[in-house]
């Protein structure tokens, strides 16, 4: 019995050794930064000879691969004839290697894909060939198959590089975080830093389909997987961070006189450093984050502010096309259900009466045209189903909003291309050669407003946003009665939805001020109390504001969001931080598309609490997902120790008994 716990014990210690370990990832220390391995693990997926596996791998692109190689284990099915059972690997529609399976047994695939021919946004496909009879085309693929098992993998080695432009062509982790270190001491300015430059942060973000998730840290306190933002004046930098421009005067100088952007890895994280010392400077510094054609130019790690040519801002345009938000010519190629994304918004003081949007499509000849089609969703609602035309120059297709949906003045859309090639062409396989595309220039939108008579929930953005559709405007927030944090999320909610940023000003104390479009306060406030005669009206989930007969005022311990027509101006008010939280989360619930909850108000009052789950930080969501990662280690591990130690004492055992 002591050998067997002698040897639990062993195997007790060497696994709690394991745990300590870091999983997936292994890094060294180079010239240029830290260079990672990755190891994935594929997800199983069952092959067919008229489809294609795809597997997108999207580089950072201020990241540099140094090596790159896949494992792929395949499992037949047992009815493939072995001399038509083939499997073809891609890289961006090149082949990479191609061979036979092996009929009852596992076929595995080795190897490197040359780092030449990886750009920032991949796709490795696998296709096969695959047949059990000798006809040309067989009249089912279920007996036609072959399984990518789950032991196969995709592994690779970067290195992240500290170029500006590249780092914010890819500002958040792939969980949508961005971690921001603010000064200890915040001022009126650095809150106007703040706004503005997480503004430009979510727009740039939203352009790429992308939501942002702002957590605030301290220096030195954000996960090794966070991007980070750190804002404030120079002075206000160097003091939580020292090192920077430490032994650089001239650069201190530039900086100090202009202001900038400096890009530095400090121990084993990248920091990006935002600098301004004026509001001059700092509008500077959000027109040169914002516009991209600015940012592309900058090639180096420490960039200060220089005057930019004039841009002319014009009015909000009710028509145009797509490439005037700024999108380009998006293609989908293979086979199988695969999504282009698009972000439009209107003018927000204006109602949107009537909306269309038209896409010019273009398929390839292979195509077939029976079975492939695309789905037109606007804001999760499928509006339009529309079969391909491959063998036309331009398909236009136009999806008209209903009433509700347009009123809304700003949509999430959603094209999913299904695409099958015609059967007529499946001994050659030209899988991965089948596309779709969208023309950018050619697609349209067409937009019938009127000047705005109601708000709701979803529209209370318009406030912070001036006729050419930018971010702007005045905002009074009294620091003790919000969380920084959710103070971050509340505003970049209302601008995410704007066209740009002009400027945002940030007062700390709540006055009565006309060009106010923001209030965060208390309720007992004495300003606020101006606001109860005769304009001050609650918000409605349905698009109608509560008539002041109907109207009265009752403080609640959820908080609430009201609104004043006659500015227009939106106040959110709470008798503490928490409470304050509350309606801002169920605020953001209520207005992103992912989200699904809905906010209630009766009269002025919040009646639908944020569910509990809303407080749940970064941080504890990480430890959670990384014990379920661990989780099934230790329990096979215990598993082993128990099976062990019973195969030990039932030796033991046999050993007396022979004795």
């Amino acid at each position: 019995m002591k050998i067997f716990w002698k040897y639990s014990s062993l195997m007790i210690f060497i696994l709690c050794l394991m745990t300590l370990l870091p999983l997936n990832r292994v890094q060294a220390q180079t010239e240029r930064g830290i260079e990672k391995t990755y190891n994935y693990a594929l997800a199983e997926q069952t092959l067919y000879s008229q489809q294609t596996i795809t597997i997108p791998v999207t580089i950072p692109q201020r990241a540099q691969i140094n090596q790159m190689s896949l494992q792929l284990n395949f499992q037949t099915s047992p009815t493939l004839l072995p001399e038509r059972a083939f499997y073809t690997v891609a890289i961006n529609g090149e082949p990479l290697t191609s061979g036979r399976l092996n009929i009852g047994k596992t076929t595995t695939v080795k190897l490197e894909i040359p780092v030449a021919k990886l750009k920032q946004d991949n796709v490795i496909t696998i296709s096969g060939f695959l047949k059990s009879t000798e006809l040309v085309c067989e009249p089912t693929d279920e007996i036609n198959w072959a399984v990518l098992t789950s032991d196969s993998a995709l592994t690779y080695k970067l290195v992240m590089q500290p170029e500006i432009a590249q780092w914010l062509q890819q500002v958040t982790a792939p969980s949508g975080e961005v971690a921001l270190v603010v000064p200890k001491e915040m001022t009126a300015f650095n809150y106007e830093q703040l706004v503005n430059i997480t503004s430009v942060i979510e727009q740039r973000q939203r352009k790429l389909g992308q939501d942002v998730d702002f957590k605030i840290v301290e220096a030195g306190k954000a996960k090794q997987s966070q991007p980070v933002v750190v804002i404030g004046t120079l002075e206000q930098i160097q003091e939580q961070f020292p090192t920077v421009f430490a032994n650089q005067k001239d650069q201190h100088q530039r900086f100090a006189e202009n202001g900038g952007i400096h890009y530095q890895l400090i121990g084993e994280q990248w920091y990006l450093f935002l600098s301004s010392e004026t509001p001059e400077q700092l509008k500077l510094l959000i027109e040169t984050l914002a516009f991209s054609d600015v940012t592309e130019q900058i090639q180096q790690s420490s960039y200060h502010l220089q005057p930019l040519a004039p841009r002319a801002m014009e009015p909000m345009a009710l028509q145009g096309s797509f490439a005037d938000y700024g999108y380009e010519t998006q293609k989908v190629q293979g086979i199988g259900e695969q999504t282009l994304n698009y972000y439009v918004t209107s003018p927000l003081r204006q109602e949107v009466k009537q909306a269309a949007f038209t896409f010019a499509v273009r398929s390839s000849e292979l195509v077939s045209q029976a079975d492939s089609f695309v789905e037109i969703r606007v804001n999760n609602r499928t509006l339009r189903t529309v079969y391909l035309e491959p063998n036309v120059d331009e398909q236009l297709i136009t999806v008209e909003l209903p009433e509700d949906l347009a009123a809304q003045g700003q949509w999430a859309i959603q094209l999913r291309f299904q695409l099958t090639v015609a059967s007529s062409n499946c001994e050659t396989s030209p899988h991965n050669q089948a596309w779709a595309e969208v023309s950018a220039s050619e697609s349209t939108y067409d937009l019938t407003t009127q000047p705005r008579t109601n708000y709701f929930v979803g529209i209370a953005a318009g406030v912070l946003q001036n006729e050419t559709g930018q971010a702007a405007g005045m905002i009074q927030v009294e620091p003790e009665s919000v969380h920084l944090e959710d103070f971050v999320q509340f505003v970049t909610t209302l601008t995410g939805a704007a066209n740009g940023v002009a400027y945002l000003q940030v007062e700390t104390t709540i006055t009565e001020a006309s060009e106010t479009g923001l209030i965060i306060g208390q309720p007992t406030t004495a300003a606020l109390q101006t606001y109860t005669q005769n304009t001050f009206f609650p918000l409605t989930t349905d698009g109608k504001i509560v008539n002041q007969t109907e109207f009265v005022q009752v403080a609640t311990d959820l908080g609430q969001i009201q609104f004043v027509q006659e500015q227009p101006l939106v106040i959110v008010s709470a008798q503490t931080p928490a409470e304050m939280q509350n309606i801002i989360q169920a605020y953001r619930r209520e207005t992103l598309p992912q989200q699904a909850a809905s906010l209630l108000f009766e009269n002025d009052r919040v009646v639908q609490q944020a569910e509990a789950d809303i407080n749940t930080t970064g941080a504890e969501k990480f430890e959670a997902l990384q014990w379920e990662a661990i989780l099934p280690i230790i329990l096979t591990s215990l598993i082993g120790i128990v099976i062990s130690g019973y195969l030990i004492v039932k030796r033991m055992k046999q050993n007396k008994g022979n004795n």
